[in-house]
């Protein structure tokens, strides 16, 4: 390193130093990560349908809505393979000092960002089931965080009480068995209660990984003061089907990338910080 840069850079040691005893090198910070499947409607309930009523699906497990568009749909089985990978550091100066800096101090090994050793994922999202799931934990270093990174991951695992669907994603992050009501377009919700003409498919989207951002509303601080969060994705999962051609689902590329497409604008995260 020249002379003349000495200065300058034991000015930046220093800051991030000082930067530092707000408890860098603490340990035992965790972030528990949960899914939270989200919509107006609540977990069919047999006690509200007749026998005739519940042996018209595969399952007679599913949630009722109806997308913008009025279509009614009863959601059999809706499967996401989200897995957590770190938390990004908010777009400070205190942090973009620590990631042009690194390789001029040992400071560098308080860099902000959540380790990838963390508790894996239970498996994937059922939205169906209604409650929130955990999605494992990541351990973090000290810093202020500002969104989630997650993947949406192609999977093999099997989600619990499938009924008669297949419950695999079978190298897919999305899986999905709606049952549509076609006719249910501008009715009113008493009519489209009486209609019982529909048809059912099952489809899964995305092959491939992609990696999305979850912006928290507000930025958090990890340190030795605050050693625990919780972030909470949330799943609006009545979105999924806006402006999807259900004919062609199952078999369309097309469909089922805008498919994934709407999966992903319908996650959102926050934090028990809020």
């Amino acid at each position: 390193m020249h002379l003349k840069h000495i200065p300058l850079a034991a000015l930046m040691l220093t800051l991030l130093g000082a930067c530092d005893r707000t408890g860098s090198r603490a340990d035992g910070i965790e972030v528990a990560i949960e899914a939270l499947p989200v919509g107006t409607a609540h977990e069919h309930d047999e006690g509200h349908h007749t026998e005739q009523a519940t042996a018209k699906h595969s399952s007679d497990r599913y949630v009722t809505f109806r997308r913008g568009d009025g279509m009614k749909i009863d959601l059999q089985l809706g499967l996401v393979n989200l897995v957590p990978v770190e938390l990004q550091p908010c777009d400070s100066l205190t942090m973009r000092l620590h990631r042009g800096l690194e390789w001029l101090s040992p400071l560098s090994s308080a860099h902000a960002h959540a380790d990838h050793d963390s508790a894996a994922s239970a498996g994937p999202i059922d939205v169906v089931a209604g409650h929130a799931q955990t999605l494992g934990t990541l351990a973090a270093r000290p810093g202020r965080y500002c969104a989630l990174v997650a993947e949406l991951r192609p999977g093999t695992r099997a989600a619990k009480h499938g009924g008669g669907l297949d419950t695999t994603l079978d190298g897919a992050a999305i899986g999905v068995a709606p049952c549509y009501y076609p006719t249910t377009v501008g009715m009113s919700d008493e009519e489209a209660a009486a209609v019982t003409a529909h048809s059912c498919i099952q489809a899964k989207a995305q092959d491939t990984t992609r990696r999305l951002t979850l912006p928290f509303p507000a930025g958090v601080v990890l340190d030795a003061a605050n050693t625990d969060l919780t972030v909470t994705v949330a799943i609006h999962y009545e979105a999924w089907f806006e402006d999807i051609d259900f004919a062609t689902l199952e078999h369309d590329a097309a469909q089922q990338a805008r498919l994934a497409d709407n999966v992903v604008a319908a996650l959102q995260a926050w934090t028990d910080r809020e």
